[in-house]
């Protein structure tokens, strides 16, 4: 399947499928304030080109009486700014305004969203449109690189329709991890925190068959960009099930065994378990909430900082004499 198809396929879901994602995209492209539940026109996507008969798409759409042309590229097409002028005339005519016999024809504002980029990949796009009295229009639309944008602050700025393809960033020529190991370890543990930032958004319940299909579509350009890798798309797949943060809860399950062998071996489990579920939703968000995101993804790979976090947050109490722990919770650093 060639990358424009996947790539676009996915974006365009998105759009459809997901039109309030799209919002803090405009936001941060255009630096506009709309907030999340503005109402979204989607226009039409296919411009048939009358000289070759080829389809043209985009994605096009109307907020309040302003237009938007968003362009998902997954390489540095040095044609752009001459296919963005293409895309940008035809949406202008289809709803251009006439006055008597006069007509007026608004642009719309676009941008291209660089799902790969390079050292030349420009900040926008320009070109110089030469009337035929000879004043020149300097047209230019800005690009956005995906390359720009870690796990955090695409959380922080709401660009949730960034984290399908925020993979990206891991592939090689070779569609594979196998001989980079590390490297495989350091994408899973991201992907992992990624998975525990969307159970953790405050509108997560009302949002979670769509932050579900978000997970899926992680799965499916993991899967297109690993081909050749089984056990790197079995790590994904794992990831945004849930399976590493179970696997991580059941690290912790010796800091819950003080009651368990109480209650017997089967039920301690199982109680360990649950509570260690609980504390790490509780360190996640407590990071979160005191700005200190950055240190997710080490709390989540190194266990003797992560008991420090636990015990710093008022999570976990540890007695240095049996390894046992307490837990509670202090009002102070989780409060909402």
């Amino acid at each position: 399947m060639a990358d424009n198809t996947i790539f676009d396929d996915i974006f365009h879901t998105m759009v459809e499928k997901m039109p309030q994602l799209v919002i803090p995209l405009i936001n941060e492209v255009f630096r506009t304030s709309y907030p999340e539940s503005m109402r979204i026109v989607q226009l039409r996507n296919e411009h048939h080109d009358t000289k070759s008969g080829e389809v043209i798409t985009d994605t096009c759409l109307k907020i309040g009486t302003l237009l938007y042309h968003i362009e998902c590229q997954s390489t540095d097409d040095t044609t752009m700014a001459i296919r963005m002028i293409e895309y940008d005339s035809r949406v202008a005519m289809e709803h251009a305004q006439k006055i008597g016999r006069r007509y007026r024809i608004c642009l719309p504002r676009a941008c291209v969203v660089y799902l790969r980029d390079g050292t030349a990949t420009p900040d926008c796009l320009e070109a110089d449109v030469v009337s035929m009295d000879g004043q020149i229009l300097d047209y230019w639309i800005p690009t956005l690189k995906l390359s720009r944008y870690t796990a955090e602050s695409i959380f922080e700025k709401r660009l949730l329709i960034l984290l399908p393809f925020y993979v990206i960033r891991y592939e090689n020529k070779s569609r594979s991890l196998k001989h980079a190991p590390e490297t495989r370890k350091r994408m899973l543990h991201e992907l992992s925190v990624i998975c525990v930032r969307l159970n953790q958004e405050p509108d997560a319940a009302k949002r979670s068959l769509m932050y579900m299909d978000l997970k899926q579509l992680i799965i499916k350009i993991g899967k297109y960009l690993f081909s050749q890798d089984e056990e790197t798309q079995k790590g994904i797949g794992e990831v945004m099930g849930g399976k590493i943060l179970e696997l991580e809860s059941e690290r912790l399950l010796r800091l819950g065994r003080e009651d368990g062998h109480k209650e017997g071996r089967e039920e301690g489990r199982e109680e360990g378990r649950e509570e260690g579920r609980e504390d790490i939703c509780r360190l996640v968000n407590a990071l979160n909430k005191s700005g200190r995101s950055s240190e997710i993804v080490r709390a989540m790979n190194d266990l003797d900082f992560q008991n420090a976090l636990l015990a710093q947050y008022g999570i976990i109490r540890v007695d240095d004499n049996d390894g046992s722990a307490d837990r509670f919770v202090d009002d102070s650093a989780m409060a909402e």
